[in-house]
């Protein structure tokens, strides 16, 4: 590193750690999150149905023997 004259009497820089995160980070992991949670639901809830139909044909076949 070359200190050059004019600059000599600076101050060194603070060191800034690398991983800064901000308010928009932030917002945007909690959005991520909540748009994964609302999937799984989304899928769950599909599965639910899906077995339930299942169930009512099943329980509507086995009546009619």
């Amino acid at each position: 590193m070359t200190i050059f004259a004019e600059n000599a009497d600076l101050p060194p820089e603070p060191r800034r750690s690398r991983l800064s995160i901000d308010a928009g980070d932030v917002a945007f992991l909690l959005g991520a999150g909540l748009f994964t949670v609302g999937l799984a639901m989304l899928h769950a809830a599909a599965a639910l149905l899906f077995l339930g139909a299942l169930v009512m044909v099943v329980a509507l076949q086995g009546g009619r023997e």
